[in-house]
C-alpha cells in the first residue's frame, strides 16, 4: 500500500498524533495560496536596518499611512514612511519609567502611555524631524502599572488600562484616571478589545498563578456584564478574527475563542511545556493577515517550542483551520527570540522583534521565498514490533520553478535526518528517492529549494513500500 501525505492540514499536536493530513513540523511553508497544494511562503527581511535599536512591543499603524514603532525601555520613538525609519523622538516623563506600555490614534491625536504619564502629539504633526509639537505628562494614572497600558477606542473614547483601572480620553480631550474601578487587586488590566459596542477586559495575576478573568462591559454600566473566571496564568493577547474574538491564555500554547459569554477551547500550538519550558506572546504579538491570525511567539524560558510567527486560519469557509509556522524571522534562528508588536497593512506584514542585544523590524518580502521551508511527517508505523523495506519516496509537483526537492528520514526516532539521494523522473513531474532502510517506523522530511521568488509546487508525496509488505502501516 502507499501512504499518501496529500490534505496539507497544517501542524499536528505531537509527532504521533494530529487530524489526518497534519505535519510535525510545518516551517515557512505555504498551505494557503494554492489550496491544495504546498510551496514556500515569502520571508521576512529585515526592514528596519541599524536604526531601531530596542525591542518594540508596542506600534501603530498610522492613518497617513506611516508606522510608528516605541521602545519598550528608553522611551524612543521611530516613525516609519515609505521604507524609511527615523528616530523621531525620547519621551522623558515627569515621573515613572519612560518605556511604552500602550499606543493609540484618537480623535487626530497619537496617544503613549508609559508607567504613570500619559503623552500624545497631533497626527498632523508626526512627520516633523525632530518633533516639537509632542505634549508629555498629558495625564497621570492612579494605579501607574509598570508593563501594561493596554488601549483601545470604543464609542467615541480611548479606553487605558492601569493595572485595576480603565482610564480615559473623550472626544473633547478630556483625561479621566478612574473611568472604570470595578476590577479588584490582584488582578492587572493586560488586554482590552473591542467587541460589538463592548469592551472585553482580560487580566493576569503573575505567571506563577493559574487564574485570570474576562470581564465584558459596556462603557456605560457602572459595572461590568459578564465575567469569565479561567484557571490559567494571565490572558496574554487577543484578536478578532472573522467577527469573533481570540485570545492566547496562560503561556502553554492554548488559543480561546470568546462565545459572547465564555471562552471556550479551540486550538494549542504543539510544544514541550514544563515548569521551566513555556511560551509568551505580547499583547500586540497578534493580528489579523489575509482573513487568518498571525501569531508572534515568543520564549518565556527553555524554549519548548520553535519561536516565530504562526498562522492560524483558512483559505475560506470551505476549508479546515490550519496552523503553521509560516513565517521565520530574517535572524534565521528558533530559539531565545522576543517578539513585539506586529502590524498588518493591507498585505504588508511588520514584525519587531529581540534577540539578544539586536533589535529590529521585519517586513514580508514580495520579491523572495523563504529559502528553508519544510515539512516533517508524522510518525509512520510500518510494523507492529519489526523492521520492514520500504521502496520508495517519492513527491509529485506542478513545477520544480527552477527549484528543488531533497527528502530526508528518520529511523525508528534515532538521531537527526539522513538525506536520501533523489532523482528528477520530469516526465510524470515526480521527485523519487532511493531505496530506503528497513525500519519499523519513520519520519520523512521535505525540503524545498527555492530560486528567488520561484519555489516548487507540491501536489502530494508518501511512501511506496516494498511489494513484499504486509497492509499495516499507518500514520
Amino acid at each position: 500500500m502507499n501512504i499518501i501525505l496529500d490534505k496539507h492540514r497544517g501542524l499536528a499536536d505531537s509527532i504521533w498524533s494530529g487530524v489526518d493530513g497534519s505535519y510535525a513540523k510545518a516551517v515557512g511553508v505555504d498551505f494557503h495560496t494554492k489550496p491544495g497544494a504546498i510551496q514556500a511562503h515569502q520571508k521576512l527581511t529585515k526592514d528596519s536596518g541599524a536604526t531601531i535599536t530596542a525591542l518594540c512591543k508596542v506600534a501603530i499603524a498610522v492613518s497617513d499611512g506611516s508606522k510608528l514603532w516605541f521602545s519598550a525601555t528608553d522611551g524612543k520613538i521611530w516613525r516609519e514612511s515609505s521604507g524609511t525609519y527615523t528616530l523621531k523622538h525620547t519621551t522623558t516623563p515627569a515621573s515613572g519609567e519612560a518605556g511604552c506600555l500602550g499606543a493609540a490614534e484618537f480623535n487626530g491625536r497619537i496617544y503613549w502611555a508609559t508607567e504613570s504619564r500619559l503623552h500624545y502629539i497631533a497626527v498632523a504633526s508626526i512627520g516633523a524631524d525632530p518633533w516639537a509639537a509632542q505634549v508629555e505628562d498629558n495625564g497621570t494614572f492612579t494605579d501607574t502599572d509598570d508593563t501594561y497600558h493596554p488601549m483601545v477606542v470604543q464609542n467615541n473614547e480611548l479606553f487605558i488600562g492601569d493595572k485595576t483601572l480603565l482610564a480615559s480620553v473623550d472626544e473633547d480631550f478630556a483625561f479621566t484616571a478612574d473611568r472604570f474601578e470595578n476590577i479588584l487587586t490582584p488582578h492587572r488590566v493586560r488586554i482590552l478589545l473591542p467587541f460589538d459596542a463592548d469592551i472585553l477586559i482580560g487580566t493576569i495575576i503573575a505567571d506563577t498563578v493559574n487564574y485570570c478573568e474576562l470581564y465584558r462591559w459596556d462603557t456605560i454600566a457602572d459595572n461590568w456584564q459578564f465575567a469569565d473566571h479561567i484557571y490559567r496564568n494571565g490572558v496574554r493577547a487577543g484578536m478578532v478574527l472573522d467577527e469573533v474574538p481570540v485570545f492566547a491564555v496562560g503561556n502553554r500554547g492554548h488559543l480561546m475563542y470568546y462565545d459572547g459569554q465564555r471562552l471556550r477551547k479551540w486550538k494549542r500550538l504543539p510544544g514541550t511545556y514544563t515548569a521551566s519550558a513555556y511560551l509568551d506572546i505580547h499583547p500586540q504579538s497578534m493580528a489579523y493577515f489575509d482573513d487568518r491570525a498571525v501569531i508572534g511567539v515568543s520564549n518565556g524560558s527553555g524554549n519548548p517550542i520553535d519561536e516565530g510567527i504562526y498562522d492560524l486560519g483558512s483559505y475560506s469557509a470551505d476549508y479546515p483551520t490550519i496552523l503553521s509556522l509560516a513565517f521565520p524571522l530574517s535572524e534565521g534562528v528558533f530559539t531565545g527570540i522576543t517578539i513585539g508588536a506586529v502590524i498588518v497593512d493591507g498585505l504588508n506584514l511588520y514584525v519587531a522583534w529581540g534577540e539578544g542585544a539586536d533589535f529590529g523590524v521585519d517586513k514580508l518580502d514580495y520579491t523572495a521565498k523563504y529559502a528553508s521551508a519544510y515539512l516533517e511527517s508524522r510518525v509512520i508505523r510500518l510494523g507492529t514490533h519489526y523492521n520492514q523495506s520500504v521502496n520508495k519516496f517519492f513527491a509529485l509537483y506542478e513545477s520544480l520553478n527552477g527549484g528543488d526537492l531533497a527528502i530526508s528520514y528518520k529511523k525508528n526516532h534515532a538521531g537527526s535526518f539522513t538525506s536520501l539521494t533523489t532523482k528528477d523522473d520530469d516526465t510524470v513531474n515526480s521527485v523519487i528517492s532511493e531505496d530506503l532502510p528497513d525500519a519499523r517506523s519513520l519520519q520523512v522530511k521535505l525540503e524545498f529549494t527555492v530560486s528567488g521568488n520561484s519555489t516548487p509546487v507540491v501536489e502530494m508525496w508518501g511512501l511506496s513500500p516494498t511489494p513484499t509488505q504486509n497492509n499495516d502501516a499507518t500514520i
